[in-house]
């Protein structure tokens, strides 16, 4: 409408101008209709010109400068507060896990999320409430409660499991009152935290282990080490190249001076993902470590040296000290062989045990081993599906994941007082079991979905649409009488949701897609999908990724 006005204003000028510029006359055309101005009307014309070409100036030069300054700047939201609106329905990717039984028999749980923050628990997933909120970064890595004071908590910050989506954090935290407040204390360039140990009986002794960067070389990789309780940090195992940093480490709770760290080479390009070294047989500085001081010093577990241990090169490693038994280890190696390996003998000799799909699939993505705390021979390999050992690793079943849960299973927790309840975190939230992982509750009060692109309609109220890592396509209201509930989100499409828009043409219609370019026209009542992905003609290659 202002630009309606604006040209009309244009028009008018141009008009009087023309009238302006004829000569004055008193004759008459033969028509009788007059074509010339009088001397009277003339001036009339000239002020009423003069006002007009004053108000276009004006005009211009608001419009002119409305142009040259930003659209919006922090101001025009400094008093819109955030609200939440969903949904827990489809979650979203769970990174880390620690509990502690309480002694009133209650479970206090911390989760993290890969880019979610940190939710606690005061009644084993019962209620969450998110207590990382107000820190700068809220993707999690890590997470260990003090085994000697549960008020102890420690938050590695950076995702670990290095997908191409993976977000970044700042280091480490620390909560000395049960995570309601948190100091950052060191670390800062270390991009992700993969594990952080907690020495039995030495509480300012703490281990922090580093992958660190993804997409480049990095000296911050490595094994940090803390006497101080944060205070300062040491390097205590640093990788043979830029590009190799510690993921995993273990300490023997009979014997807090034997350790045990994993190191990992690896690097990701726009292109290409490299685990270990540029191919399989390429050499890699990953490798498998030992300590018998402490961690002052480290030794190299080598098939030469540790019989039955398996030859280099090794991509990804995972370790675990079975808590009922120290002597009992088991070490997940990815290489050209991948396979677990155990040690009953405190890690001098080991031998090679399981190596099924689920045991060894995609290890920059699930490496993680946790042994029952009653039982060595008990231990679950979170993977694309979560799988159960009960004979020391000689074989797995496949107990949760794609199987009565969601899948792409990340971490696990067990009750150290009763093993049969066990809560599990993958790509799609908190799962809980309470008879040893046969059977799986889903947790749908964490609202940490990971949303790639939202993109709203035009009714009133709005409504929200969003693909989601792992969790599909989902349309939900940005209003609803009473709050917006998770049953007040649908799931729309399939697959890694990334796009996903109303059909501008037909509201009864949405368009949605998933990964490998898979594009489909839903019916938003009936959800009857038709997919338009191009598909190539004869000898065409096509790529969508």
């Amino acid at each position: 409408m202002r630009t309606l006005n604006f040209l009309s204003l244009i028009s008018n000028l141009k008009s009087l101008s023309r009238l302006v510029g004829t000569k004055p006359s008193s004759s008459h055309s033969p028509s009788g209709r007059r074509d010339r101005l009088s001397l009277w009307e003339r001036i009339e014309v000239r002020e009423t010109l003069s006002a007009l070409t004053l108000t276009v100036a004006i005009c211009f030069a608001a419009t002119n400068s409305r142009a040259e300054e930003a659209p919006f700047s922090s101001a025009t939201f400094s008093g819109l507060g955030a609200r939440n609106i969903g949904s827990a329905a489809m979650s979203g990717r769970i990174s880390a896990i620690a509990g502690t039984k309480e002694p009133s028999g209650k479970i206090t749980l911390f989760v993290g999320a890969a880019s979610g923050g940190v939710w606690k628990s005061d009644d084993g997933g019962t209620r969450y409430r998110p207590v990382f909120d107000e820190q700068s970064v809220q993707s999690i890595g890590a997470i260990t409660i003090d085994p000697n004071n549960d008020k102890n908590v420690w938050v590695g910050t950076g995702e670990s499991w290095t997908r191409n989506s993976v977000s970044i954090g700042n280091g480490i935290y620390k909560s000395t009152d049960g995570g309601e407040t948190w100091n950052h204390v060191g670390l800062e360039k270390s991009e992700r935290i993969a594990r952080i140990a907690v020495t039995p009986g030495k509480s300012d002794t703490v281990f922090a282990a580093v992958p660190g960067a993804l997409w480049s070389d990095s000296s911050d990789r490595g094994l940090y080490k803390t006497s101080d309780g944060g205070k300062t940090w040491k390097q205590v195992l640093r990788g043979a190249n830029l590009s190799t940093g510690c993921t995993d480490v273990a300490i023997d709770p009979a014997s807090v001076n034997t350790m045990f760290a994993c190191m990992w080479d690896f690097r990701r390009k726009g292109w290409e993902y490299r685990s270990g070294g540029d191919g399989p047989d390429k050499p890699s500085a990953s490798g498998f470590f030992r300590s018998n001081d402490g961690g002052e010093t480290w030794t190299e577990v080598t098939p030469e040296a540790n019989k039955g241990f398996p030859k280099k090169p090794y991509g990804r490693l995972a370790v675990a000290i079975a808590p009922s038994n120290p002597k009992r280890v088991y070490c997940l190696v990815e290489s050209p062989d991948s396979a677990l390996f155990v040690s009953d003998d405190g890690g001098a000799t080991w031998e090679k045990r399981d190596k099924s799909n689920w045991v060894v699939w995609r290890p920059f993505y699930f490496a993680r081993l946790v042994v029952d705390p009653k039982n060595p021979d008990r231990v679950f390999k979170p993977d694309g599906a979560l799988v159960l050992s009960e004979d020391g690793g000689k074989s797995f079943a496949v107990v949760g994941g794609f199987q009565g849960s969601h899948g792409d299973t990340h971490d696990v927790w067990i009750d150290p007082t009763n093993p049969q309840t066990v809560f599990a975190g993958d790509d799609g939230g908190m799962w809980y079991s309470y008879n040893g992982g046969s059977k799986w509750w889903k947790g749908e009060n964490l609202p940490v979905s990971q949303f790639y692109h939202v993109s709203l309609d035009g009714e009133d109220p709005y409504r929200v649409y969003g693909g989601l890592q792992d969790n599909s396509s989902w349309v939900g209201d940005s209003q609803y009488p009473g709050g917006i509930t998770n049953h007040r989100w649908e799931n729309m499409y399939n697959g890694d949701g990334f796009w996903m828009f109303p059909d501008p043409a037909d509201a009864d219609y949405i368009y949605a897609e998933y990964q490998g370019g898979e594009i489909g026209r839903v019916n938003r009542h009936t959800h009857e999908a038709r997919n338009i992905k191009p598909r190539p003609n004869y000898n065409e290659k096509l790529r969508y990724n």
